[in-house]
């Protein structure tokens, strides 16, 4: 779907969640977060807060997996006067590590690989499933926060991505442009 039309819906599924997540800790992140002009779901990571959430993410679509920190929703939706069901993928956060799961699923996967990863090993930091580790977790609630631990500057969303054509067209790398890693529409 392109980004024109699936950005609207995700922007009202994250206005129907924000009331039940921690203020400020709900977020559109993936593609749609780094403005790829076709995206095949919406992902959204946030901190849960109160008993309304769960009530509210399966009044946005049918269940197919619930894990501990992530629940995959298909959702129908319109479209451009269409319905249309969508892959919905919520990632739960602890507030303490949102910052981090903010930026792995933004993606994309090949600049997580190339860029973000050895900055966590030349800090040596270990990402532990969803935390930064170096001998305690690390304590990461946004972005800003993480990339500072890294010693890196912030890079916005719609740069973290290798070749993959984003809105408004063009790459951000055209050295890298071809590379096969991020060519199969821009997945993390």
């Amino acid at each position: 779907m392109t980004y024109d039309l699936i950005k609207p819906i995700a922007e009202r599924m994250v206005e129907r969640l924000k009331p039940h997540c921690r203020p400020g800790y709900c977020q559109i992140a993936g593609d749609i977060r780094r403005g790829v002009s076709e995206c095949d779901c919406i992902e959204i990571v946030c901190v849960p807060e109160g008993e309304r959430f769960m009530k509210t993410a399966l009044g946005i679509g049918v269940v197919k997996v619930h894990t501990s920190d992530s629940i995959y929703l298909q959702a129908d939706d319109w479209a451009d006067g269409m319905a249309v069901t969508i892959s919905v993928l919520l990632h739960l956060a602890a507030r303490e590590n949102y910052g981090l799961r903010l930026a792995y699923y933004t993606g994309s996967m090949d600049w997580l690989t190339r860029v973000l990863a050895p900055a966590m090993d030349a800090r040596g930091y270990v990402l532990d499933w969803s935390n930064l580790r170096k001998h305690d977790t690390t304590y990461c609630p946004n972005e800003q926060a993480l990339f500072r631990l890294l010693g890196m500057e912030y890079v916005e969303p719609r740069q973290r991505t290798m070749n993959v054509q984003f809105r408004g067209g063009g790459t951000p790398y055209p050295e890298t442009a071809g590379s096969a890693s991020d060519s199969e529409g821009g997945q993390r």
